[in-house]
């Protein structure tokens, strides 16, 4: 998993912007058009995601969602388990609340 940049506000959300693994955008499955939302895509589990990696309890997470063309995604289960997915839209940047 890599991030363009992290910004960690240390009282309030850890950001991952650029959020890639492998090379691959996560899938939104809602929404296009460069906007945050706390809408949970319907494809992967960013409370889980965001819960393992940073070793959290949260349960609220906002993306920013943004579109492009058909392309296959990451997905992450909340059994750990990474996969793909086709989908139109991605998620690009991440934030994880504590």
């Amino acid at each position: 998993m890599t991030c363009s940049s992290v910004v960690n506000t240390n009282a309030l959300y850890t950001e991952c912007d650029d959020l890639q693994e492998a090379g691959l955008y996560a899938p939104n499955g809602i929404i296009c058009g460069g906007v945050w939302s706390s809408t949970p895509s319907t494809h992967w589990s960013s409370v889980a995601f965001c819960q393992a990696f940073l070793s959290s309890t949260n349960t609220y997470v906002e993306a920013f969602y943004d579109c492009n063309v058909s392309q296959i995604r990451f997905t992450w289960s909340s059994g750990g388990i990474w996969g793909t997915t086709s989908d139109n839209g991605y998620t690009q940047n991440l934030r994880c609340y504590y």
